[in-house]
């Protein structure tokens, strides 16, 4: 995993710590001032390089006998409690700055730690990760997944587009609480289907956009929907494009993960969630809505092992879906090994699958993160092999990790009629 290089602290770190040396009164406190009135994390210059920025994460704290950053994929290989920040010496500031890619967007939390807390050497990554707080210098957040908790968020200048995604981003969300009042002319609405391929009965949720053009509804379906619809509302990112003409008028539906049992039991490529998607949730939403006739108007989603469930789909009904868009797959899954990612040496099992199913060509946007290991050369393996198989495929490497921060805006601008440039096969 490409982790980023460590460096000096942001200049008016520098400074506090000058100021401290020569023992000028209330340095401390016009120090915190500054960084209430810039925010965190603190950004500067590269000074060697225009397209990189120095980025320095803080946390103030006299108490603390450590204090962690837990960045989304940037720190996973520091250890259980991430990257350690620093105690500027005679004050309450801890610090620790990195190099980053101007176009960086990403979630983080800090985990701070006392004297008499819980013993935290046996915690996992995930333990630590579900530990630690957002940062309170910083208004920006996102949702977490099946938490009340939330993560910060940060983006750098040259950070990609993100359409549609006009929402509060510090606003509470409850799955269970009416949608985020935004600025939404579409239907949303809850529902409940049989889904005998899966065990259902299974929730769904549905926005509708006003517009019913003679031609029909395109057809957008979600996995992971209980994060997409009630998480980050994704309704009203794709209700403002279609208002706004830059993606035609369009039905998404969002199926819910449930938890992240029932998740990992479902996803990958397997072939209950595949007929579901295929033999259940398409007819039923063509008999509820007028969505176009034919495959290419039919939109799969999927993040993670999500992702890999939607190319896995894909392929197998070819015939009634026309593009996938995976967000950072799972190519580690294979049916045969443990639901643990591996070190991702060998090709992906899913390769496999692409050089011998005989589909109809699909149009897949594949998404990965520069910080995501080896899944960065897997999903060029897998875009080789598509793109053999006869299927249109575009790759995009973004600069962040394995993260909803990133994947919203990579999703709506996959739908925007004005895609942005990437990589292509």
């Amino acid at each position: 995993m490409a982790a980023p290089t460590i460096v000096e602290p942001t200049p008016l770190l520098r400074r506090l710590r000058q100021a401290i040396a020569a023992g000028e009164p209330g340095a401390l406190e016009r120090f915190w001032r500054d960084v209430e009135a810039a925010g965190t994390p603190l950004v500067a210059p590269h000074p060697h390089d225009p397209d990189r920025r120095l980025v320095t994460f803080l946390w103030r704290g006299e108490h603390e006998r450590s204090v962690s950053l837990l960045g989304n994929r940037i720190t996973d290989g520091a250890g259980r409690r991430g990257l350690p920040l620093q105690r500027l010496a005679g004050t309450d500031a801890w610090w620790v700055a990195v190099d980053l890619d101007a176009t960086h967007r990403g979630t983080y939390r800090l985990l701070p730690e006392r004297d008499g807390d819980e013993d935290a050497a046996g915690r996992d990554w995930a333990a630590s990760a579900r530990a630690g707080v957002p940062d309170p210098r910083n208004p920006r957040s996102l949702a977490v997944r099946w938490s009340t908790n939330r993560s910060s968020l940060f983006a750098l200048d040259r950070a990609p587009e993100e359409p549609g995604w006009a929402v509060p981003d510090g606003a509470p969300v409850d799955p269970d609480a009416p949608f985020p009042t935004t600025a939404r002319r579409g239907t949303v609405a809850a529902h409940e289907l049989p889904a005998a391929a899966i065990g259902g009965p299974r929730r769904i949720w549905s926005m509708v956009p006003p517009e019913r053009p003679a031609g029909g509804l395109e057809l957008l379906v979600l996995l992971d929907g209980d994060m997409w619809m009630p998480g980050l509302d994704v309704a009203g990112a794709v209700d403002r494009l279609v208002a706004a003409g830059r993606v035609p008028p369009t039905v998404a539906v969002a199926v819910d993960g449930v938890d992240v049992d029932v998740r990992r039991a479902e996803l990958g490529a397997r072939e209950p969630i595949a007929a579901f998607l295929a033999d259940e949730l398409l007819p039923w939403a063509r008999e509820r809505w007028p969505i176009v006739a034919g495959r290419e108007h039919v939109t799969l989603v999927g993040q993670s092992l999500g992702g890999l469930t939607a190319l896995h789909a894909g392929l197998r009904a070819g015939d009634r879906i026309g593009r996938v868009i995976a967000q950072s797959p799972s190519l580690w899954w294979h049916p045969d090994r443990p639901v643990v990612p591996t070190a991702g040496a060998d090709d992906p099992w899913i390769c496999g699958v692409v050089r011998t199913t005989p589909a109809p060509p699909l149009d897949v946007r594949l998404h990965v993160g520069r910080f995501e290991g080896g899944m960065v050369r897997q999903s060029a393996a897998l875009a080789d092999d598509l793109a053999a198989a006869g299927h249109a495929v575009e790759r995009t490497v973004f600069e962040g990790g394995h993260d909803f921060a990133c994947w919203r805006g990579l999703l709506t601008s996959a739908l925007d009629r004005a895609p942005r440039p990437a990589d292509r096969w």
